[in-house]
């Protein structure tokens, strides 16, 4: 939950809106163009506690009335937080002070309240239950079959296909220990309707066998990380 510790309109030139109080505390920043005919630049900078240069950390250009947030910046003790625009006392800022984490983030929103852009720019720890309607995990863009490869684990779904007329073995080797926890499934296929692929574990894969997926067939197979090896929880074999 954010706490709001500060608010005001930025100035013309960077003026500090927010020193930080606690080591770390992560800050979320609202700002809203209230005019209705300027187009305003704005700039937030951050000077480390001690430090006697500002470091930009995010830029937006607002339209009249759109809004724009700045979410999950950390600042230490002493770290003081800055903001400027182009028109003085046109755009109004929000501060506000967290514990939580959460992930680095810009956004930018029109003046109806739709998402013009949006970026995460960091991974978020979660306390307590956390519910979705749905989760879709960005597949790897480097599963290229080849005959020995290394799954990047920080990716939680590849999708790895080989076409073969007849038989192919495939080593997987997982690029990471991963984090206690963390879950990987791969979707192993074979697309060319007359070979079959076996598919083995190195290294920190520790699977019940090999697995086997026929022609114009797929498989997949779940590993779940105990911090140091990936153990396999879930398989499913030659599905068509």
């Amino acid at each position: 939950m954010s706490q709001n510790v500060a608010s005001g309109q930025l100035a013309a030139s960077a003026t500090a809106i927010y020193t930080g109080v606690s080591d770390p505390g992560n800050v979320n920043v609202t700002l809203y163009n209230s005019s209705a005919s300027l187009t305003e630049t704005v700039l937030l900078k951050y000077r480390p506690s001690g430090g006697s240069a500002d470091r930009v950390i995010a830029r937006y250009v607002l339209g009249p009335n759109q809004s724009a947030y700045l979410q999950g910046f950390p600042l230490n003790v002493g770290d003081i937080l800055k903001g400027q625009t182009t028109d003085a006392t046109t755009v109004d800022y929000t501060v506000g002070s967290t514990t939580t984490d959460t992930p680095f983030g810009i956004f930018t929103v029109d003046a109806n309240g739709a998402l013009l852009n949006s970026s995460n720019l960091a991974s978020a720890t979660v306390a307590g239950l956390l519910k979705a309607q749905q989760v879709q995990l960005t597949p790897s863009p480097t599963d290229t079959f080849a005959a020995t490869m290394t799954v990047d684990m920080t990716y939680g779904y590849h999708l790895i296909a080989g076409n073969h007329t007849t038989s192919a073995t495939c080593t997987l080797t997982p690029s990471g220990a991963g984090s206690e926890g963390q879950t990987v499934t791969l979707e192993l296929q074979e697309t060319a309707g007359t070979g079959t692929i076996v598919w083995t574990f190195a290294s920190t894969f520790h699977s019940n066998s090999t697995l086997t997926t026929s022609s114009s067939q797929f498989s997949s197979i779940t590993f779940v990380s105990d911090g140091t090896r990936w153990v396999e929880s879930a398989r499913t074999t030659s599905v068509a």
